[in-house]
């Protein structure tokens, strides 16, 4: 995000000020690159030259590597099972692999929306709706010391109590058809870490997503979710966007909302 509360998505800058552009983009904490002391040090940005929030040279070599061992491990996808898929388990110290994830200079946000726009581009036909399923996931951690674990809902968990304790991102893809498959598939471009008791729900962490998402790829959004995601969060988008979603149990329908009256005392 520039100075003046503009939005970086992909190669060009939205104008999205005051209370709307925190709602859009809420930038992670600033990190020091752990490996930005090889070759010069030079920025290479995630979409292109030029842009920020890009990452170090020697940052996307590590990235890079990682990619492909994600892709190629037929394994656990951890940061250990990444670095044998790429076939760098016995030349790469495994602490480079970790300091990518947690001190690294680089962007989840940016990489998001430059992959966004990327699937949009190449998969999806020109000026059409993009379609979008909005979710949360538990990843199940261990330890005291896990940042935002907590016992929550598990919607995978096996047994009477669906419980479980870890992480919980809500998660955004955007739906896509290939030609090689029978159905559609979610690619997810987005997520954002939901703490229980503290800070956003998950319902305005998703509206802060999709707003976001809309700003960026400047098409209509089709979001599809399920019954947990409704709320006030979610009245008030951009008139592009629109959510189908399931009613609560105790839902009524008989009209829209009136528009807010001026309580007795102010009228006195």
């Amino acid at each position: 995000m520039s100075p003046d509360g503009a939005v970086w998505c992909g190669s060009r800058l939205t104008a999205v000020r005051g209370e709307e552009a925190s709602a859009v983009f809420t930038p992670p904490p600033e990190r020091r690159s752990a490996d930005a002391s090889g070759a010069n040090g030079t920025r290479i940005a995630a979409g292109g030259a030029g842009e920020p929030a890009g990452f170090t040279a020697p940052t996307f070599a590590t990235f890079t590597a990682l990619v492909t061992g994600l892709i190629a491990q037929t394994g656990r996808s951890t940061v250990t099972g990444m670095l044998t898929g790429a076939g760098l388990a016995r030349t790469w110290s495994h602490d480079r692999a970790h300091a990518f994830f947690s001190r690294a200079s680089w962007n989840a946000e940016i990489l998001g929306i430059v992959l966004a726009h990327l699937i949009v581009r190449t998969l999806l036909p020109p000026d059409v709706a993009v379609t979008v399923a909005l979710d949360d996931t538990l990843f199940k951690r261990r330890g005291k010391k896990v940042f935002g674990a907590a016992w929550q809902h598990d919607g995978a968990a096996v047994g009477d109590k669906p419980v479980g304790r870890g992480n919980c991102f809500v998660v955004v893809g955007i739906i896509v058809e290939l030609p090689f498959l029978p159905r559609p598939v979610c690619l997810p471009v987005a997520a954002r870490l939901w703490r229980p008791k503290t800070g956003p729900s998950k319902v305005e962490l998703a509206a802060a997503i999709v707003r976001w998402l809309a700003v960026c790829l400047n098409r209509p959004l089709h979001v599809v979710t399920h019954a947990a995601y409704h709320g006030k969060a979610l009245r008030h988008l951009q008139e592009t966007i629109s959510i189908i979603t399931r009613l609560p149990a105790n839902a009524v329908l008989y009209d829209l909302a009136p528009p807010p009256t001026c309580s007795p005392s102010s009228a006195a």
